[in-house]
């Protein structure tokens, strides 16, 4: 079952104008991931969900995101700083200096211990039911994703349809990568998917081979185009690349399943050799799925 963990931001330790940036970036539609610090690094996993406490005053949760790869030693780190990180994608983002998602006095209110949200170490485990609570006043859409039926469960209002319509615009923004990124890789690939040869603009995905660390991993060798399932499936360590052949190797679990065509096929590359894909990259994807 995926876990729950609290992240720190303080401006202390931490410069506004970088986190200035990122929301920028966030409220442009643009995929928004950052690597943060993460103390209960040997626990996390890819799918854990990062909620952001702002320290000090005033006080309050200010951002929502997945994580999504494994932890990772960053070898900058200064001599007393925790060196474990995670990269996280932002799900819902403000700016802590104006507004909060989750107030002080609401996280107050929650029933779970008042040092809970004074965290001596950024990147500890947060309690179910005190995520579950952060989720409710949040709107309990910190999640991209709903059940099948859960249209079903309230009854029908025409006035949330425009926002319901926001929503989905800007998870389709994030999801297909951050614009420049993606429209390099659209360029490089012709348009279509390097699986499935898909030329629906629409459905194209710019994926990152190495995860997200910041602009220079937004580099056209560390990306492919993918079609949006083919991009989730490559994400979820369920497809891989051999680096030698460029073919593809996938999970006895999509074998059994409505992929099985795509095992051993030979995953198109740019006519460009300075835009191919780093086989570095493709090997490090391929062994981390165990693949």
């Amino acid at each position: 079952m995926p876990g729950d963990y609290l992240f720190t931001w303080t401006p202390k330790n931490w410069p506004y104008a970088k986190l200035r940036n990122l929301i920028d970036d966030f409220e442009s539609g643009e995929e928004v991931s950052e690597p943060w610090r993460c103390s209960a690094h040997t626990m996390v996993r890819p799918g854990d969900t990062a909620y952001f406490v702002k320290l000090g005053r005033p006080q309050g949760i200010f951002g929502v995101g997945r994580i999504t790869e494994p932890a990772f030693k960053n070898a900058t780190a200064l001599p007393k700083q925790n060196p474990w990180q995670v990269p996280i994608t932002f799900r819902r983002l403000v700016d802590p200096t104006r507004t909060l998602l989750v107030s002080e006095v609401q996280l107050a209110a929650i029933p779970v211990p008042a040092h809970t949200w004074h965290p001596r170490a950024s990147g500890v485990r947060l309690a179910q039911e005190a995520a579950r609570k952060i989720d409710e006043i949040i709107g309990g859409d910190t999640d991209d994703s709903l059940p099948a039926d859960a249209a079903d469960l309230d009854a029908f209002d025409i006035k949330n349809i425009k926002d319901a319509r926001e929503r989905i615009n800007r998870s389709i923004a994030v999801r297909r990568g951050q614009r420049t990124f993606r429209t390099k890789l659209l360029a490089a690939y012709g348009g279509k998917c390097a699986v499935t040869g898909c030329d629906v603009e629409d459905l194209l995905e710019a994926a990152h081979i190495e995860p997200y660390r910041g602009p220079t991993t937004n580099h056209v060798q560390n990306g492919l185009l993918l079609r949006s399932d083919i991009h989730t499936l490559f994400d979820c360590r369920l497809i891989a690349i051999d680096p030698s052949s460029m073919r593809l190797i996938l999970s006895p679990r999509l074998v059994r399943g409505g992929y099985k065509l795509l095992a051993g096929k030979k995953v198109r590359l740019p006519k460009k050799a300075n835009e191919t894909p780093s086989s570095e990259a493709i090997d490090k994807h391929r062994r981390q799925s165990g693949l």
